[in-house]
């Protein structure tokens, strides 16, 4: 009877999960469709060519558009026929204040899908962007980035971003270059150097340091040149050391970041 009930609930579970993957997937496969459709998207492709991400690093990472406007993600799932209440749960759209209905969480931002060990995108980091013309910032100008809030399927601490597009080469390579941020991942992989991932947005926990082992026995710690890069060096040593990674601290030049970096000196130098 107990043993039934148990599996009874992990079966629903299964399912709950399953329902929301599918819920983030579609989400994926719009922010995807408007990075070519829609008429704001120019502003989010310009920032990719300002940093001189080739399509083939978009397509790779599955970068997308979250359209400007409240609503476009919302009315999307909801003409597919997905729960907005399972969408919300998701973490994707907020319920409005005052009466009914639902907004995006993700408006006019570069999107990034975060994956999780199998693949599955179960959230997104979503980048602020130049406002059209013609618009100004009303109230507060809006955060640099927005990542999905945990949830059934997301525990930040637990992934790290480009963990799965890594994942192939981490083994073969036998190191991983952890990074501070996704542009950085980005630019660091296209350089040729594809064993290469970043924590979510926060500072890189012992969760993820296990996690890394599970790949690799040796880190390369890429953090940016600066202050705040290298006290998160720092940070991130006894946590390897836990795990039992052998880690590096590779230090850039004093203002550089990965990105930057390989801008200026090119893929050559970052591997020397």
């Amino acid at each position: 009877e107990v043993a039934a009930r148990e599996n009874d609930a992990i079966r629903r579970e299964r399912q709950k999960r399953e329902r929301l993957t599918a819920i983030t997937e579609s989400a994926a496969g719009y922010f995807l469709r408007m990075l070519g459709e829609h008429p704001h998207a120019h502003l989010a492709r310009a920032e990719l060519d300002k940093r001189a991400m080739s399509a083939e690093t978009v397509a790779t990472y599955r970068l997308g558009y979250a359209p400007h406007g409240w609503d476009g993600l919302a009315k999307h799932l909801g003409s597919r026929g997905f729960s907005l209440a399972e969408a919300e749960e998701a973490g994707l759209i907020v319920p409005r204040k005052g009466g009914d209905g639902h907004y995006d969480r993700f408006r006019h931002r570069l999107m990034f899908p975060i994956a999780d060990v199998h693949g599955k995108i179960v959230a997104f980091s979503g980048r602020a962007l130049e406002l059209p013309a013609g618009e100004k910032v009303t109230g507060d100008p809006p955060a640099k980035y927005v990542n999905s809030p945990e949830g059934p399927l997301y525990k930040k601490s637990e992934l790290l971003f480009g963990l799965h597009e890594a994942r192939v080469e981490l083994r073969r390579e036998g190191v991983a270059i952890l990074c501070e941020g996704n542009f950085a991942v980005l630019a660091v992989h296209q350089a040729g150097l594809t064993h290469v991932l970043a924590p979510l947005g926060t500072a890189f926990t012992l969760a993820q340091a296990k996690l890394l082992k599970r790949y690799a026995a040796r880190v390369g710690v890429l953090f940016d040149g600066d202050n705040a890069g290298r006290k998160a060096t720092r940070a991130a040593a006894p946590l390897l050391r836990e795990a039992g990674l052998l880690g590096t601290g590779v230090a850039l030049p004093a203002g550089e970041d990965p990105d930057s970096f390989v801008r200026k000196r090119g893929a050559e130098a970052l591997k020397q």
